[in-house]
């Protein structure tokens, strides 16, 4: 009976721990993009199918908001200077590159996280990616991407990967075919925590921008 009631409790346990890892993140990652112009700095609010995504500058400062909407397939974005708003039509997805994947092995810790690095080959002009990727939790990037019709050829590398839609990178960096960096994306820190689902939408003191007939 004791060892039954053993087994019971380890595999009870087992499971409790695999459900805790398999629940997907819910709180606040802040990265940044460097090119060769200048330094933006984002912060991403994630919560279920919710996605909020601050520009803001050096000191915190919010440059301007868009609220995603996964379920409901909606997209906003908001500016903070004017209090207005407007719903973003979602475009058709880009066509996928055509690329080559090399899934190194190579592992390392990327704040508290174990990345693996992919490194992937644009077949058509020679231009290559490396990306730092963690699995498991982050089911909402790629569809993320994917609604933004993003058109930048890091973001695009990304999606054409077709590893499914639970990885993440924490740090991704693009190259010319000479070996130039053009862009590099890096998580400066992730903090798992509860959201608060008042984020997710427009402030009641926002207006909708409307667009006049005779502009």
């Amino acid at each position: 009976m004791k060892k039954g009631i053993q087994l019971f409790l380890s595999l009870f346990l087992l499971f409790f721990v695999t459900s805790l890892f398999a629940n997907p993140f819910e709180g606040v990652i802040y990265f940044q993009k460097i090119d060769d112009k200048e330094v933006t700095y984002f912060r991403y609010y994630i919560k279920d199918d919710h996605i909020r995504i601050e520009d803001v500058n050096e000191g915190g400062i919010i440059n301007g908001i868009l609220l995603i909407d996964l379920k409901d397939k909606t997209l906003k974005m908001l500016s903070c200077s004017a209090q207005m708003y407007i719903d973003v039509p979602i475009a058709p997805e880009n066509d996928k590159l055509k690329i080559k994947i090399d899934r190194t092995g190579e592992v390392k810790m990327i704040v508290g996280k174990e990345c693996e690095l992919w490194k992937v080959v644009n077949l058509v002009d020679y231009s290559n990616f490396e990306f730092w990727v963690s699995k498991g939790e982050f089911p909402f990037f790629t569809p993320m991407l994917n609604m933004l019709n993003r058109n930048d050829k890091i973001a695009l590398a990304w999606i054409s990967t077709m590893m499914g839609n639970d990885y993440f990178p924490f740090e991704g960096v693009e190259y010319s075919s000479t070996g130039k960096m053009i862009t590099k994306l890096e998580v400066l820190e992730i903090k798992e925590q509860e959201i608060d689902i008042d984020l997710f939408n427009v402030p009641v003191n926002y207006s909708l921008f409307e667009k006049n007939e005779d502009q």
